[in-house]
């Protein structure tokens, strides 16, 4: 018998068979028969830590504290999701990096160039996120890890872009062209908006399936190409309830 704890060894094979488990996903307890499709849910977000450092003390209060209350809605037996991620951070991130080149290079980005810089800081990410994620399984947090996230990956970034389109201050109406529908008319874009339109530009007559087209005020026209057909049915879904939504505010 060891004479005494060793937390190094022991603490990461207990985190591992945790894991493995893959207890920390409520998709699992249904798929075992451990807990109804109809349970109560309880989800909390991770707020996700910039990659620009480590986690320091604070996270800690705060990793501990969300673990509690993570656990303690599981022995309830409550459908319970614990969602982690984290933060790019953008600028900040760009900022430490561009610091650190300075320091160690005396140089700035200009003297690197666009694709350098990113290389360098795709790099420094990298190695950020992996200590972090380190850090968190560590401290024993009980994260569904297979729905981490990072808020700069491809699904993220396009996301972030429909949220930007969404959230545009300008009145706009959006008009969604399924499959099917052929060249769009004034009858059609009409209907569509809940605005009376007798004519349509060249560029307009032109669209077809996949194309989302906004109208702001100023009859200002953007287009915008799904380039990925399986995005469609989700996207097109959203589209349309942005259109009803917009055409009850004329």
């Amino acid at each position: 018998m060891e004479t005494r704890f060793d937390h190094e060894n022991l603490e990461k094979k207990i985190y591992e068979t945790w894991e493995k488990s893959g207890l920390f996903n409520p998709d699992t307890y249904i798929k075992k028969g451990l807990m109804k499709k109809n349970a109560k849910s309880f989800s909390i977000v991770l707020p996700p830590p910039n990659v620009t450092g480590t986690l320091h003390m604070g996270h800690a209060a705060m990793l501990a504290i969300e673990d509690i209350m993570v656990r303690y809605a599981r022995m309830r037996g409550l459908k319970t999701l614990w969602l982690p991620g984290t933060d790019s951070a953008a600028i900040a991130t760009q900022s430490k990096v561009e610091g650190e080149i300075y320091k160690k290079e005396d140089k700035t980005r200009y003297d690197l160039g666009r694709e350098e810089l990113l290389r360098r800081i795709n790099i420094f990410t990298e190695e950020s996120k992996a200590t972090i994620l380190n850090q968190l399984k560590r401290m024993g947090s009980s994260l569904d890890w297979s729905r981490y996230a990072y808020t700069l990956d491809e699904k993220r970034y396009r996301g972030s872009r429909l949220c930007r389109l969404l959230g545009n201050p300008v009145m706009y109406q959006l008009v969604v062209l399924l499959d099917g529908d052929g060249p769009l008319t004034p009858s059609k874009l009409a209907k569509l908006t809940g605005r009376q339109i007798s004519t349509i530009s060249s560029h307009l007559a032109k669209l077809r399936t996949a194309d989302v087209v906004r109208y702001d005020t100023r009859g200002k026209e953007v287009r915008y190409w799904l380039k990925h057909r399986s995005e469609m049915r989700g996207f097109l879904k959203t589209m349309e309830r942005v259109v009803e939504a917009s055409a009850n505010m004329d």
